[in-house]
Order: C-alpha cells, then structure tokens, then sequence
C-alpha cells in the first residue's frame, strides 16, 4: 500500500466509524468542502485501503513476525586505555527487533512469540505494550525462563551461548491453541529459529490466505534443511554466508551478490535480499535486481543491523517502494540505532 497523508488518515478513521457516512458529512466534520472529500476517497481507493463503494475496508497492512525473543546480556570487554568493563542487559532477537523497528515506521505488527513467566516475561509485555504493539499472541509459559543469551563482545572476536529452550514450545499445537489469525495480514515474517513443523504450518496457512511469507535466515547450522524449499517463501533474506552455502562458491563484491540472488531466485522465491555486512545489500526478482553500498561512514552491519534491514524492507515492500528506496531506507535505519538502544 502507499502511504497515506494526514488527512486521509482522518477520512479513514471517520469511515470506520461510521461506514455508511456520506461524502457531505465527511465534509462537515473536516470543515472541508464535499468535493475535496470526494477526492481523499478516491485516493484512499486508489491506495487499497477502501476496497470500493460502501467503504469495505482493506486492513491487511499489519505484519505478523513469528520468531524468537531474547533478552540480551551484553558483556563487553575494557578497551586498552580503560580499567571498567561494561555488563548491559538488553531486549533482542528477531521477534522482538523487527516487530519493534516495523512500529516504528507505522508499519501495525503482531509478535509471535515464546516467553516466561518471570520478571524478564513482564518486561517484554510492558515494552511491547508501551511502542503500541499487540501482545495477544505471545504465548507466557511456566516450563521455562524467557529466552536469554550471553554474548562476550571484545574488539576482535565475539562469542555467545544462548538458553533458548521456551522457543521449541513454538509448536503446532501452540500456534492452534492461541489461534493465530493470517487472513488479515499484509505479510507474515519468519523466523528460521523457530521449529520447523510451526514454519511448514505457517506458510500452509499463508498460502491459504493468499498473504506472502518472508523468511530470514539467521545462521543456524539446522537452517539447512530449508535450502531445498525456497519456493514456499515469497521473500528471503539471508546473509553473505548462507548465500555462499547455498550457491557454494565465495561472494567478494555486490556483482557477486547479485548473481547469487539471481541464482536463488531460481529455486522458486519471489524475492530474495542478501546482506554483505562489509559491502551493503542486494535485492532481486525476477523484474531485475538493484545494489546499495555501505557509506564511507557506515559500520559494517551486525545480527540488529540485519533484523532492522529485514523491518525496513518489509515495510518497502508493503508501501509499494521501489528497490533502491526500501534498502536505502533500512540501512538508514540501521545506521541511526544504538548498540544499546532498549537498556533496562
């Protein structure tokens, strides 16, 4: 969909309210004249968000994000030069990112997801409720603690270990029992780190309700297994890494890039974005491809980076933006956020 303006945002909730308003009352509410009403409906039909005469209404601009959360223990080694160490503890993991950069760009999201019920549980509802975002479907269990996951972040290396045992409850049967609703979706955006069975079953719904699926690889060795099944997603985004593994030969500049989503756009995905953290992205379909470099001043991109990348150009996509544009913007995006942006 495009975007809408100011005005039309007021049409538009004025309708909803009230659908069987006539044009010369919409004009009396706004103080504005009948035919400049008329012309902000014909907008908003033309925009796909009235579906035609009657005012039925198109709602399938949100997103729901299936994926995993974590809460984040960031433990950063003391530079040369200085004698204090910093220990942060932060929210993460795709779920959680892309939902919350997606809220930030208008874009309505609906996290999926798997938590505790701890102290870390409530915290992700009161942050999630405080940037807007729906929290019916997060599923609060008592098995296990709340995803958690320790990185050690020193200049030349990094390493992690992750306690993520609430995220295999992400099954079938929990997905059923919280009654995940698709058909009032824009799109729905997958986590690789989910269970493979609730991945098969949420692109059987999708494909039932005709809403397209954008998969995100994260890479894990187990992501594998979905290298043969690229045609159930619409989307894919990955990697520099996971592209190399799935056309098994290196990647060494944006050309490279596009070549290699020109390769996987043959396994039967509809679109395929490749991120090369040291050189920018790549975007392609069947229409052709376009690639944007990193900026002089841009860092190389880190797993946050990629989760904002993977918001922005969804919100692209659903905004109807052009290539060039989507990816500009998320990597704009990305450039702005902070290493620690959602401290607590």
């Amino acid at each position: 969909m495009s975007k809408i303006t100011e005005r039309e945002k007021e049409i538009l909730k004025i309708l909803k309210n009230d659908p069987m308003i006539t044009q010369l009352d919409v004009a009396r509410v706004l103080k504005i004249t009948r035919s400049a009403a008329a012309v902000h409906i014909s907008n908003l039909i033309r925009k796909g968000y009235i579906l035609g005469r009657g005012y039925v209404f198109n709602d399938k601009s949100g997103v729901l994000v299936i994926g995993r959360i974590f809460v984040d223990i960031l433990a950063a080694k003391a530079s040369a030069g200085h004698s204090a160490s910093k220990i942060d503890i932060c929210l993460g993991g795709p779920a959680y990112n892309i939902s919350v950069h997606l809220a930030a760009q208008n874009i309505p999201a609906i996290p999926v997801s798997v938590i505790g019920r701890d102290h870390y549980g409530d915290i992700i509802g009161e942050k999630f409720n405080k940037k807007g975002l729906d929290t019916k479907f997060l599923i609060i269990q008592d098995q296990f603690p709340t995803p958690r996951r320790l990185a050690f972040i020193e200049t030349d290396q990094s390493s992690e270990i992750s306690d993520g045992r609430a995220i295999d409850m992400l099954s079938v049967h929990r997905l059923q029992s919280i009654n995940v609703t698709i058909n009032h979706c824009g799109m729905v955006i997958i986590d690789s780190g989910i269970p493979e069975e609730a991945v098969n079953y949420i692109c059987v719904l999708s494909a039932a309700a005709g809403v397209p699926v954008f998969f995100k690889f994260n890479g894990d060795v187990k992501e594998n297994a979905y290298y043969q099944s690229l045609d159930m997603f619409d989307y894919v985004m990955m990697t520099m890494d996971i592209a190399e593994d799935i056309c098994q030969y290196k990647i060494k500049s944006l050309d490279d890039g596009i070549e290699a989503a020109q390769h996987i756009l043959k396994k039967g995905v509809g679109k395929t974005v490749i991120i090369l953290p040291e050189l920018g992205v790549v975007m392609a379909d069947e229409d052709g491809a376009v690639s944007v470099p990193l900026q002089p001043s841009q860092k190389i991109l880190d797993r946050c980076d990629v989760d904002i990348i993977t918001a922005g150009v969804a919100n692209g996509i659903i905004k109807s933006y052009d290539y060039r544009q989507s990816v500009r913007l998320a990597l704009g995006a990305a450039g702005k956020r902070d290493v620690y942006d959602d401290v607590f």
